[in-house]
């Protein structure tokens, strides 16, 4: 298994576990899979989709209006409203975009638009603490367990020496849990 089947598997795990991550937790689970890509050796960023219709900010553009790289509201003041965040990985010159649903070229769900330009893992980072700009419909209280499933599957995926996983979602939710 590489890298890139590791993390379309964390995304479909993450995803079935969790419901509700896509409605105000991507932020946490793309900054937390960026975080362990780049661990590992990675180029990784994060990525915003939004509506084309409420423009498309270059995030590069952006960067340089803004005071405060780890606060969305001041991103958000400048036009770039988070609907969607994931995270990227750069393979032989380009970058490949994921979130919990798989890999995205330009759309993704409810046909955002990945917008030109990127985020550095830590301003996603910093931008996922953010607790009241994002959507209430996801429970914060769950973010730790997210960041602790990504990192168990990360060093399960290492132990097995890149090895396809045997362990039942279930399973993996028990070492989290034990």
């Amino acid at each position: 298994m590489d890298i890139f089947d590791l993390v379309v598997e964390i995304g479909y795990v993450v995803g079935r576990r969790f419901p509700t991550i896509n409605s105000g937790g991507c932020c946490v689970y793309a900054a937390k899979m960026a975080e362990e890509l780049e661990k590992r050796g990675y180029a990784v960023s994060a990525w915003v989709a939004m509506d084309e219709w409420a423009g498309s900010p270059d995030l590069g553009g952006v960067r340089l209006k803004v005071k405060h790289k780890r606060d969305p509201f001041e991103w958000n003041d400048n036009g770039v409203d988070f609907m969607h965040v994931g995270f990227s990985i750069r393979h032989n010159g380009t970058w490949r975009n994921f979130d919990t649903e798989g890999e995205h070229v330009v759309y993704v769900m409810n046909g955002w638009k990945i917008l030109k330009g990127r985020l550095t893992a830590e301003e996603a980072k910093g931008m996922a603490r953010r607790a009241s700009y994002w959507n209430k419909t996801w429970d914060r209280r769950l973010n730790r367990d997210v960041r602790s499933l990504i990192e168990t599957m990360f060093k399960e995926w290492e132990a097995s020496n890149g090895q396809a996983s045997t362990a039942s979602d279930e399973e993996l939710l028990a070492q989290i849990y034990a």
